[in-house]
């Protein structure tokens, strides 16, 4: 069996909300079908959710695991049971950063009292899309072998390598800036 293209294409939406919810160093997913769009709420360019390099496992390095037919199927369907979950969550957030964008260009004073109560239902929808990928990574964790683990981890590695070496080409930020 092979891994289709629309797969990986939709592999790869579940794993940039997984880079996206790292957040710091930690590990989320969302699903296919373009969750997580570009605006406000959507996964960022860069190295890492939030340009810190914590970048967890990009789609294309499962094709570094080797992964069985029946592994490959496993995989789809931990993405394809979280994907409502996801769509949910990314649903909220998105409507949550476009409430709390509308208020801080709305006409009037602002406190920070005002965008408080805002700020903090962000911080939990994420908080929930964190819990939620951390629990697909354990799910997809589990069905890896020890020597596709140190497939994948060695290839990370090598990932890392190249970005670290397309920032110093470029003249981009360095990690920790």
């Amino acid at each position: 069996m092979t891994i289709s293209r629309k797969w990986l294409v939709g592999a790869a939406v579940v794993w940039t909300v997984a880079i996206l919810l790292a957040g710091s160093g930690g590990i989320a997913l969302a699903g296919p079908g373009g969750l997580g769009g570009p605006g406000m709420g959507g996964p960022p360019m860069g190295d890492g959710p939030m340009g810190d390099g914590s970048m967890f496992l990009p789609p294309l390095l499962f094709r570094a695991a080797d992964l069985t037919p029946d592994q490959q199927t496993k995989l789809h369907q931990i993405f394809a049971a979280h994907h409502d979950a996801f769509k949910s969550l990314f649903s909220r957030l998105h409507a949550a950063n476009n409430d709390l964008a509308a208020k801080l260009v709305a006409p009037g004073d602002l406190a920070t009292s005002d965008l408080t109560p805002m700020v903090n239902n962000i911080v939990q929808i994420r908080q929930q899309m964190m819990q939620e990928g951390l629990a697909v990574a354990l799910e997809v964790r589990a069905i890896l072998t020890s020597d596709q683990l140190k497939k994948l981890a060695s290839a990370r590695q090598q990932l890392e390598s190249l970005h670290s070496q397309m920032r110093a080409l470029l003249g981009g930020d360095s990690p920790g800036d």
